[in-house]
């Protein structure tokens, strides 16, 4: 029965050391994919500062760039700073009133096409006006209108022979 009994604590024994290496074994694997998963985290926690530290950065821009685009709304000679008062649009256009001058754009309105989707019909007939009355060369009026010379060209181009038709009743 001793003889049984000291089998059974070394059968007890190798059992246990058995556990003892499996518990072992799984810890280590544990503390390893641990590790893994801690470096992953600081990898994904990188990535997000960076992430963050470029949107911050972005919506600056953003905000620099709406600054911008406030202020040249605002500075950007055209149809809606010459139309405040019956002087500027005389002094521009040679023509009496508002109000005549918007009755020449409605005459002209449906004969001539826009060149430019970001110039109004009015700016349209007000640069032909402008280059008229006041001999304006295209580098000024485009530099007025923050676009190039060109477009102004065309414009002019365009729309004089339209206004020559629109109002050649008018003309003695």
């Amino acid at each position: 029965m001793k003889e049984k009994a000291e089998g059974d604590q070394l059968a007890g024994e190798a059992n246990s050391a058995e556990f003892t290496d499996a518990f072992t074994g799984e810890q280590n694997e544990c503390e390893k994919e641990k590790e893994t998963s801690d470096q992953f985290i600081r990898g994904l926690t990188q990535t997000i500062n960076q992430l963050e530290l470029e949107l911050s950065a972005r919506k600056n821009e953003i905000l620099k760039l709406q600054e911008e685009n406030r202020h040249l709304k605002k500075v950007r000679f055209g149809f809606k700073k010459v139309k405040k008062s019956n002087s500027t649009v005389k002094f521009f256009t040679g023509l009496p009133t508002l109000g005549v001058f918007l009755w020449v754009v409605s005459l002209i309105r449906d004969k001539v096409k826009k060149c430019s989707m970001a110039l109004s019909v009015e700016d349209h007939t007000l640069i032909v006006l402008m280059k008229l009355k006041l001999g304006l060369m295209n580098k000024d009026i485009a530099f007025r209108y923050g676009c190039i010379e060109s477009m102004i060209s065309k414009v002019f181009r365009k729309w004089l022979p339209g206004l020559s038709m629109a109002l050649r009743n008018l003309i003695v």
